[in-house]
């Protein structure tokens, strides 16, 4: 466990009460916050284009089997 998070702990752990409950407050909203952007970048114009450019390779059959590459020494080949 990474020493940040084992120091995290180690002051939640040590809160009692009202001060508990606000720490809690602060990181269900930090999960949202963090959530939220994960989200909004699926709206970028550009990675939303490349999605729809994905999902038309594969509708067209244009892509490669995982199975069938194949790992060289020059590098991966299929």
């Amino acid at each position: 466990m990474p020493e940040n998070r084992k120091t995290a702990l180690g002051i939640i752990n040590s809160l009692s009460g009202r001060k508990l409950e606000i720490a809690l407050d602060y990181l269900l909203y930090l999960k949202s916050h963090e959530e939220w952007e994960a989200t909004k970048e699926l709206y970028d114009k550009d990675i939303l284009s490349e999605i729809v450019e994905g999902v038309r390779q594969i509708e067209e059959g244009d892509f490669v089997k995982f199975e069938d590459i194949r790992r060289t020494k020059a590098g991966f080949i299929h």
